[in-house]
């Protein structure tokens, strides 16, 4: 029986350490890859720890076009459960995942992400969850973990993402509450309801694909489950302008996906896009009216103000208060990146080819 939104009133698992019963379903685990041949053998070892009966899980790995050592690893790679390299004939995240899941033969298909490092029991705690919850997707929380060895840059873009300044106050990455929810960090998804609502959105070159399924999951009547409790490790970009980038993409994402459903999930999705818009407006305003300019320099200053504020509170929770001014700079990067994507995307609908979220 796959349930709908009936299902929201079942409680969560919280036996996380109960192993699974006899008659385990099938799960397949795909890992879109794109030049992560680097990564790729410390990820196949972290899924040969999970609790989960090795002899029930098949791992598909869906590259595209890499072009590096990831097929040699796939291949020499000796593990209990099997390894399947497929050649991904198009670029892109969904591209990837969607050729991946339609090969699948698990009754539940498990997503990894190249920069995720999945705690051991992540497997379990996803399908018990689900079979207990009846949810279309269980996912977990995104937590920014930086390298042991990682640079003052990737330690304060880590800050930054795990902190309301940075990243804002979204459930998947705050963890407030366990429930159904509007977006998950990766996770588990039933393989049957593809066919009832789709696959991932192959159609607009953007970053966030699983915004879309989620969506349109949750419009059908299936239930997103989020474990609150269920930290999910990633290491985070390791320069300024990689997380721009990344966040110009995130925008893009966002007015994409406004365009296409003439709606939002939340109203914190404008509001980088709408606080960046309206100082837009007080500057050109004030070139025109020189006694504007106090006003502009007003709300300049106390955003740089908030920024700097939460850099400080961030960084002294976390006793690294030497990089609450990095914190700050990356905080707003994204914040531009976000607005600068969201308009590009709005004004210029027919941005060719896919991004490459890695």
């Amino acid at each position: 029986v796959l349930f709908r939104s009936d299902s929201r009133a079942l409680p969560i698992v919280t036996q996380k350490d109960r192993a699974p019963e006899v008659g385990s379903p099938r799960i397949s685990v795909v890992l879109p890859t794109y030049r992560e041949g680097a990564r790729l053998r410390a990820i196949l070892d972290r899924l040969s720890e999970q609790t989960w009966p090795l002899e029930d899980m098949e791992i598909l790995v869906a590259d595209s076009q890499s072009g590096d050592e990831t097929e040699a690893v796939c291949c020499a790679y000796m593990a209990p459960f099997s390894v399947h390299f497929l050649s991904v004939p198009f670029r892109g995240r969904a591209q990837g995942l969607n050729y991946a899941i339609k090969r699948a033969r698990g009754e539940f298909v498990v997503r990894v992400d190249g920069r995720s490092i999945v705690p051991r029991d992540y497997v379990q705690r996803l399908v018990q969850t689900a079979l207990q919850t009846g949810a279309f997707a269980v996912g977990g929380v995104q937590v920014a973990e930086p390298a042991v060895d990682a640079g003052v840059w990737e330690r304060a873009v880590a800050v930054s993402m795990n902190s309301i300044c940075g990243a804002g106050p979204a459930n998947h990455r705050r963890g407030v509450r366990s429930g159904p929810n509007d977006n998950i960090y990766l996770g588990v998804y039933r393989k049957a309801l593809f066919d009832a609502i789709g696959y991932f959105d192959e159609e607009s070159p953007v970053i966030s694909e699983e915004v879309d399924l989620h969506y349109r999951a949750i419009r059908a009547g299936y239930v997103v489950w989020l474990d609150s409790t269920l930290a999910i490790p990633y290491r985070p970009r390791g320069n300024l302008l990689g997380q721009l980038q990344l966040y110009f993409r995130y925008g893009g994402a966002k007015s994409a996906f406004i365009t296409k459903y003439r709606t939002l999930i939340t109203l914190r999705q404008l509001i980088a896009p709408g606080f960046y818009l309206a100082l837009l407006a007080l500057l050109v305003s004030a070139l025109l009216w020189p006694s504007l300019w106090g006003l502009f320099g007003l709300a300049l200053g106390a955003y740089v103000a908030a920024l700097l504020s939460c850099g400080l509170l961030e960084c002294g929770r976390r006793r690294q208060i030497q990089l609450a001014p990095l914190v700050a700079v990356v905080s707003a990067a994204m914040h531009v990146g976000y607005a600068a994507g969201y308009f590009r995307r709005l004004l210029i609908r027919d941005v060719p080819g896919t991004y490459w979220g890695s």
